[in-house]
């Protein structure tokens, strides 16, 4: 045999909601004179009191049944403040919800980067985007005049700090490759190799910096 899965307890129970109970109806409730102001004066009637009862046990068995159904124990026993932490605990276990729940958004340690930390721009062979951490990735089409073997060019933004690593692609036949280097704080050179080339040339280049 198993064992007998017993259930969490939960103190909390709704009033007045038996098939035909006393309770005013919703439309009267709604447009009733005591619902701004509380009842001052005079005498409410069961129904009126009975409503006003059970829309508040009513919420008060639900979020007891929410911690109910973490597996913790809702009681009426006035402790305010574990009900609170016993609700909170109830809301990660009940929704699923990881470590990541618990994160803010940013860029720091211990953050989890939104969407605005991921930026990009350009268009068409001259495109950028950045990550998070600082890291800048670039693409740009460049072409040099015949018989120039050297071109310095600006990127479609400035690496902050330095260009880590790059490649250069020759856009005609096989045969011609590039080499590209920092110049200055925002400037690339690009060097053809091999250095006798006549015709123009053209490269797509691609940059990574931070």
């Amino acid at each position: 045999m198993g064992e007998k899965l017993i259930m969490a307890i939960n103190n909390f129970k709704p009033f007045a909601t038996g098939a035909g109970a006393n309770v005013m109806a919703q439309s009267e409730w709604e447009g009733l004179t005591a619902l701004l102001a509380g009842f001052s004066s005079g005498k409410a009637s069961s129904a009126q009191v009975n409503k006003a009862l059970r829309q508040a046990t009513t919420i008060g068995a639900l979020v007891g049944q929410f911690i109910a159904n973490s597996g913790t124990d809702a009681l009426d026993n006035g402790d305010i403040n574990a009900l609170v932490a016993n609700f909170t605990a109830a809301l990660t276990k009940n929704l699923s919800l990881g470590t990541a729940s618990k994160k803010n958004t940013g860029t720091g340690a211990g953050q989890i980067p939104d969407m605005s930390s991921f930026i990009t721009g350009g268009n068409g062979n001259d495109k950028h985007f950045s990550l998070p951490g600082g890291l800048i990735v670039q693409t740009k089409f460049v072409t040099l005049p015949a018989n120039q073997a050297t071109l310095t060019f600006t990127p479609n933004i400035a690496f902050p700090n330095r260009l880590a690593a790059g490649s250069a692609i020759h856009a005609g036949s096989a045969g011609y490759y590039a080499t590209i280097s920092a110049t200055g704080s925002n400037l690339v050179t690009l060097n053809i190799q091999p250095n006798t080339y006549v015709s123009v040339a053209s490269f797509y280049v691609t940059m990574i910096g931070y």
